[in-house]
């Protein structure tokens, strides 16, 4: 984004909202002076200047606090440069047996850099890899020596957006760290080490505890012990919200205070004495005060120990608006009460849009305003005709939340309703409560803490005997990867909530449906496309033809459990509607090969082929038809062996005479055999950047051979390794040759489309997102 000026934002915001006064106090003669000779009613007039002023000073703000917080960058000289940096460390370390991983700010760095002045100057996360490590504490001061660069991510439609996270977090660097030194420890009554306190006491029992990871959830908002199998239980039986400290949390803190203090404290009793009788409003009015202080000093309190993610700021405002509308006696509707909630929101924190969470929130409470409209719980009612009334607010919950719930997790839990109705209120009465004690117990009893934590245990251990078989039925959980079906079910639901004839309701049922089958027709796949998918340091790549697929390379796999194949190739499959018939792994290294476990563990009928399997290899001559696409393998050729990357399968794939060259990582020595063995006969219309542009690829003779229209390379932004190198851009560019990069364009579909090739990049040169762009390398 460009580099504005902070003083420029808040002067703007300042002179608008200077001239939004004035208009407001203009005098009703003035309005008629101006406004009378142009026919024009005065009050339409101020009140929409005033909108737009609104707006205006609404923009400038935001640009103001993007300019204060992303404005300053590091010069790509020192990227990945070993310097001295000093790291205040502020959430709680992720350990595992082979590295660690650090948020916090940076607080000193080479003069150099010229960070800004400010209290947390900048966000860092580092990784600090090392088989023999010390500990790192919330709250210490660190002197680190790392190699850093801006943060950055793959970017492919769709899929969960990192890069986005990381700008919402406002973490500004990534990179790893090879040695440190603690300077300081934290405050010994701070926050940060009390929950580490905590933490330490809790992992001490860990072994021993089957569920720890579920009570670190719900007692410090730490969710990295949860394993995979728990987390899809909560997915798939729609709990996952449980696990996450946000409002549901704070707000079942507050109101159980609440509840319980007012039949504690009472002054009945002071009335009766004459002074107290005449002034018992005002003493009914500080009994409220302080309730609700109380209320709020624990919700406070539980977001202290979660370390006031952005979740938890969130529900406090919301928290302090409604409460303060209490107590003015305020008689704003709830609407009205929600939308200032919503903009003290977005002024205390001008990013919360890009926020899952800010959505769900916003969304859940319009659920909540619309079940009050429809339904009314009188006091008079039964239990039975209570508990129907909250059964149909779960219901309509659900179908409030279903296109946010498909945009952001591509799913329904249909269960949602069933397991939130029982297990709610266990969670509000028995699990947050017990919870909390043990927190604070850890601190002063221990003995108590592991007492409690024991019996939480055994609760969640008979809670998921029963969770984890509904959440094995297909029924639980129902994937539904394009957005649009959400968004018509929503729509469809609702209609039938809308104050209308019953005649009317039907004629928008069936324009909805006409509208779902129209676009169900168009949305055809296309006739033949080739994504090169964002891996990073890797290649992944899918051929798409007539609502089918296959895969060239799987992309990578870390120790860490992250696969690629995973978390972006079976994902982009799933959303596209594509069917995998077979996959090709161009050689063993697991920035190709570490996603094919998942990828057949997904699609047991899909067949594949590799370069190190004697009964499914890759041979030189073989070629195949599959539907209307020729596919040829060119190598490995015949001969002596130059190592696993000039060894790679190398496929050509040709479709109305349209030709794909994939070369996989080979390098001079297979470019040169290739052009030697092929000669003329070489030249495809796109290439896939050999080696993911290596100093030894990509050789001039093999170029001129090729003579491609397109080339893309697939490779991580700002890698360690330099790739793609100077020298092999320059031989691209002087031969005029249209060149994409998935580790500054994301993810780079060529669509084959009336006889022509049309270029979708995710992150495209112009009209990118400021949370997208990425600085010059």
């Amino acid at each position: 984004m460009p580099v504005l000026s902070p003083l420029w934002g808040i002067t703007v915001a300042l002179l608008l909202a200077t001239v939004c006064v004035a208009l407001q106090k203009l005098p009703h003669i003035i309005s008629k002076l101006v406004f009378a000779p142009l026919n024009l009613q005065s009050f339409y007039i101020i009140d929409g200047c005033k909108l737009l002023g609104g707006v205006l000073c609404g923009m400038s703000w935001v640009i103001f606090n993007l300019s204060m917080q992303f404005s300053w960058q590091l010069d790509h000289t020192h990227w990945r440069e070993p310097t001295r940096i000093h790291l205040q460390v502020e959430s709680l370390a992720e350990s595992d047996d082979l590295r660690t991983r650090l948020d916090g700010c940076l607080t000193q760095a080479p003069t150099s850099w010229q960070i800004p002045n400010r209290a947390c100057p900048l966000k860092v996360r580092v990784y600090w890899y090392a088989d023999e490590r010390p500990k790192v504490r919330a709250g210490e001061t660190w002197s680190f020596v790392a190699r850093l660069k801006p943060s950055a991510a793959t970017l492919n439609p769709g899929l969960f957006d990192y890069q986005k996270y990381l700008a919402r977090h406002r973490i500004r660097l990534l990179g790893s760290v090879t040695e440190g030194k603690k300077l300081s420890s934290a405050r010994a009554l701070s926050v940060a080490a009390m929950r580490q306190h905590a933490f330490e006491a809790l992992e001490q029992e860990r072994d021993e505890l089957g569920y720890a990871g579920l009570i670190l959830a719900l007692g410090l908002g730490e969710r990295q012990w949860l394993t995979t199998e728990q987390w899809d239980t909560l997915r798939r039986t729609g709990l996952s919200h449980v696990v996450a400290i946000s409002g549901l949390h704070l707000s079942l803190v507050f109101t159980f205070c609440i509840l319980l203090l007012k039949r504690c404290v009472s002054v009945r009793w002071l009335s009766k004495w004459s002074y107290f009788h005449r002034h018992s409003e005002l003493l009914n009015r500080v009994r409220k005060i302080l309730i609700f202080a109380s209320g709020f000093a624990l919700a406070f309190f539980y977001a202290a120990l979660a370390g006031f993610p952005i979740t938890t700021l969130r529900a406090l405002i919301l928290i302090l608006v409604v409460g303060f509308a209490m107590l003015s006696r305020e008689h704003s509707g709830m609407l009205k009460i929600w939308f200032y909630a919503v903009l003290l929101i977005l002024w205390l924190d001008p990013l919360a849009y890009l926020d899952t969470g800010f959505w769900l929130s916003i969304c859940a409470v319009l659920s909540i305003f619309v079940w009050h409209w429809r339904e009314r719980v009188a006091s008079s009612q039964n239990l039975v005709r209570k508990w129907q009334i909250l059964w149909r607010f779960e219901v309509m919950l659900l179908i409030m939340l279903l296109p946010v719930s498909i945009l952001f997790f591509q799913g329904i839990a249909w269960l949602a309703p069933v397991t939130n109705v029982l297990l709610i209120p266990v969670f509000t009465a028995l699990l947050i409560p017990i919870t909390l004690i043990s927190i604070v117990a850890s601190w002063f009893w221990p003995q108590l803490a592991n007492t409690l934590w024991w019996l939480l245990d055994k609760v969640y251990q008979a809670m998921f005997s029963v969770l984890d078989r509904v959440a094995a039925a297909e029924f639980a959980w129902f994937e539904v990867w394009d957005p649009f079906w959400g968004w018509w079910l929503f729509a469809s639901v609702l209609c039938c909530y809308l104050p209308f004839r019953f005649k009317y309701k039907v004629a928008v049922f069936v324009t909805l449906v006409i509208f779902a089958a129209l676009y169900a027709l168009n949305k055809s796949s296309s006739a033949f496309a080739i994504h090169v998918l964002d891996v990073g340091q890797g290649n992944a790549i899918v051929i798409e033809q007539g609502g089918r697929s296959a895969v060239i390379d799987t992309g990578p796999a870390y120790h860490t459990g992250y696969s690629a194949g995973a978390s972006t190739v079976i994902p982009f499959l799933k959303r596209r509607g594509l069917i995998l018939d077979w996959g090709v792994v161009s050689h063993q290294h697991l920035d190709h090969s570490g996603g094919q476990a998942a990828l057949q563990e997904a699609f047991p009928n899909a067949l594949w082929l590799d370069n190190n399997n004697a009964a499914q290899g890759c041979y030189f001559g073989q070629h195949w038809r599959w539907q209307e696409v020729t596919v040829r393998v060119l190598a490995p050729l015949p001969g002596p062996r130059f190592g696993q990357n000039n060894d790679s399968c190398v496929i050509s794939v040709e479709y109305q005479n349209q030709r794909v060259l994939l070369p996989g990582d080979s390098g001079y020595i297979n470019e040169l055999r290739l052009y030697g063995r092929y000669q003329d006969m070489l030249k495809h219309d796109i290439l896939l950047v050999s080696h993911h542009g290596s100093k030894r690829s990509s050789q001039p003779e093999f170029l001129d051979a090729v003579a491609p229209d397109i080339a893309v390379v697939s490779r991580g932004f700002a890698n360690q390794f330099g790739m793609p190198n100077q020298e092999v851009l320059a031989r691209y560019a002087n031969r005029n040759i249209d060149f994409y990069d998935t580790g500054r364009h994301g993810q780079v579909s060529l669509l084959f489309k009336e006889n022509e090739w049309q270029v979708r990049l995710a992150r495209p040169l112009e009209n990118t997102p400021w949370f997208h762009q990425l600085p010059a390398e």
